[in-house]
């Protein structure tokens, strides 16, 4: 099982994992504005607080 740590910075493979999703859906998603991540270079890094977010719907709509 993985760990999700909401101190962490976690990779769209890493996040994808967690969330049992394809790195391909992670990245579309972060494009849309689906979900929270910061551009490093060539690929993403999403906080573990904002993928922990993701499940409560409430205050991830307040710190959109």
């Amino acid at each position: 099982m993985v760990q999700l740590d909401e101190r962490l910075v976690y990779t769209t493979a890493e996040a994808a994992k967690i969330l049992k999703l394809s790195p391909a859906t992670v990245e579309r998603q972060i494009r849309r504005g689906e979900m929270k991540a910061v551009k490093l270079g060539k690929g993403y890094r999403l906080l573990g607080r904002d993928l922990l977010a993701l499940f409560d719907w409430r205050s991830y709509a307040r710190s959109a």
